[in-house]
C-alpha cells in the first residue's frame, strides 16, 4: 500500500502506536460489558467472569520465586482465551474512537478510506494528512483510557512518506512522537516508499546469528549433510527470507540474498571456492533432489503461493482491496524511471502465463488496465490444482 502511494506521490503518514503493559492493565469491568454489548451470551460471561476470580501470580528471578499476589486488572498469560478477548477490547476501543474521525484514512479503492490497521496491540494508523491524524490520536487516547490503559508515546513512532511541508508535530497524551525513518513492524522493517533495502540487511543480519547460533552442529562429522540441510531450511533460511512474499525486489536484492545463503552452505558442505563446484552442485549435496531451489526460486514459490492466497480472498478483505488498488482522480506517476514495486515484479514474474498456445490473454497488454492482469490470475487461482500446475510452469522456467 506504501509503494503503491509512493509511484503517485500520495502524501502519508503512518503512526505505529505502542500501549504500555497492554495485556496487564485491560480493565476486566469494561471488558465484561464490552463482551455483553457484542452479543456474547451472558452464560459464557459469568464463565469467564469465575475463570478470573481471585487470580494470582508469582515472579521467578534468579531461580526464586516472589511471595503470591492477586491481580485484578488485565488477561491471563498463556490462556488460550485471553487473545479473543484482547481482540474485543481493541475492536471495541479503534471503533469507538475512529467513527467520528473526519478527514482521516488514505485512499484504497474509489469510494474506500482506510484509517487503521491492528494486530493485537500492534495499531497503526494511515491519514494523508496532519489534522486528521492528530484528530485520530486525541480520540483514541481517550477511548484506551476507558479500559484502564495509555499509551507509552516515548515507544509511538511517526514515518512520513513523500512529505513535501515541514514533518508534522503530532503529539499522544501531550507528549510529541518521534519522527523516523523506518520501523520495525511485526519483524518486518518498513521504510518509506517501500523498498526493502533495510528489511534485506535486517534479514541477513538475523540469519547470521542464526547460523552462527548452530555452529557446533555444522561442524559435527556424526550428523548426514541431509540432516543439515533441513535444519539449515527450517533454521536459517526460514529467517532470511521471512516475509519474503511482500518484497519489490531488484535482481541486486536476490543477489545479495543468494550471495550469504552459498556461502553458508560451502562452509556447511566444506567446499572451498578453489574446489571449482558451482552454487548449484552445492544445493544439490545439501538439499538434495527435492529442495535444491535457488534463493530466487524459493522467493518466487512464496509470493506466487502468496498471490494465489489473495485472489482466492473475498473482495473484502484488505489484502486484496489493497492489491486492487488503482490510481485516485488526479494522481500522477513521477517522470522517469520508476521504482520496482511487488506489482511490476510479480506481473513480470508471471508473464509465462500471459498466452495459452496461440491466444494471449487480456491483461499483459501496454494498454490493458493496470490491474486487468490481476483479473486474469484471479480466474485460475480460483481452482487450486490449476493454480498449482501454473506455479509449477513458472517455477520450472525460472
Amino acid at each position: 500500500m506504501l509503494e503503491h502511494r509512493h509511484t503517485y506521490q500520495r502524501p502519508t503518514i503512518v503512526v505505529f502506536l505502542d500501549i504500555r503493559a497492554a495485556f496487564d492493565s485491560l480493565d476486566r469491568t469494561v471488558l465484561w460489558d464490552c463482551l455483553l454489548k457484542k452479543g456474547v451470551p451472558e452464560k459464557f460471561i459469568n464463565i469467564l467472569k469465575a475463570l478470573y476470580k481471585n487470580t494470582s501470580g508469582r515472579v521467578r528471578a534468579y531461580n526464586h520465586l516472589s511471595p503470591l499476589f492477586y491481580t485484578s486488572s488485565g488477561v491471563r498469560q498463556g490462556c488460550p482465551i485471553s487473545p479473543f478477548l484482547f481482540n474485543f477490547a481493541i475492536d471495541d476501543i479503534l471503533e469507538t474512537a475512529l467513527m467520528n474521525v473526519g478527514n482521516g484514512g488514505v485512499d484504497l479503492l474509489p469510494g474506500e478510506r482506510l484509517l487503521d490497521l491492528e494486530y493485537a496491540d500492534d495499531i497503526v494508523l494511515l491519514c494523508d494528512n496532519a489534522q486528521g491524524m492528530q484528530s485520530a490520536l486525541n480520540q483514541l487516547a481517550i477511548s484506551v483510557r476507558r479500559y484502564g490503559m495509555c499509551f507509552a508515546p516515548s515507544k509511538c513512532k511517526v514515518l512520513l512518506q513523500d512529505w513535501q511541508d515541514s514533518n508534522p508535530v503530532l503529539t499522544l497524551d501531550g507528549e510529541q512522537i518521534e519522527v523516523v525513518e523506518k520501523f520495525v513492524y511485526l519483524g518486518s522493517c518498513i521504510s518509506a516508499g517501500g523498498g526493502v533495502s533495510d528489511e534485506i540487511n535486517a534479514r541477513i543480519v538475523k540469519a547470521r546469528a542464526a547460523y552462527a547460533n548452530l555452529g557446533h552442529l555444522w561442524r559435527l562429522r556424526d550428523v548426514s549433510l541431509a540432516v543439515k540441510g533441513r535444519i539449515y531450511n527450517a533454521s536459517v533460511r526460514a529467517v532470511l527470507l521471512y516475509a519474503c512474499e511482500t518484497w519489490p525486489l531488484r535482481v541486486e536484492d536476490v543477489r545479495r540474498l543468494s550471495v550469504f545463503d552459498h556461502r553458508c552452505l560451502r562452509r556447511i558442505a566444506d567446499i572451498q571456492w578453489q574446489h571449482h563446484v558451482s552454487n548449484a552442485e552445492v544445493r544439490h549435496r545439501v538439499f538434495g533432489h527435492r529442495d535444491d531451489n535457488s534463493i530466487g526460486v524459493t522467493i518466487l514459490k512464496h509470493r506466487l503461493r502468496w498471490l494465489g492466497h489473495v485472489l482466492r480472498m473475498s473482495s473484502q478483505r484488505i489484502p486484496r482491496r489493497a492489491l486492487f488498488a488503482d490510481s485516485g482522480t488526479g494522481w500522477k506517476k513521477r517522470r522517469g524511471g520508476q521504482c520496482m514495486t511487488w506489482c511490476r515484479g510479480m506481473k513480470e514474474s508471471c508473464k509465462g502465463l500471459a498466452s495459452v498456445g496461440p491466444s494471449r490473454l487480456p491483461g499483459w497488454g501496454l494498454r490493458d488496465g493496470a490491474t486487468q492482469w490481476l483479473e486474469t490470475l484471479s480466474d485460475m487461482a480460483q481452482n487450486r490444482s490449476q493454480w498449482r500446475s501454473c506455479c509449477n510452469l513458472l517455477l520450472l522456467s525460472s
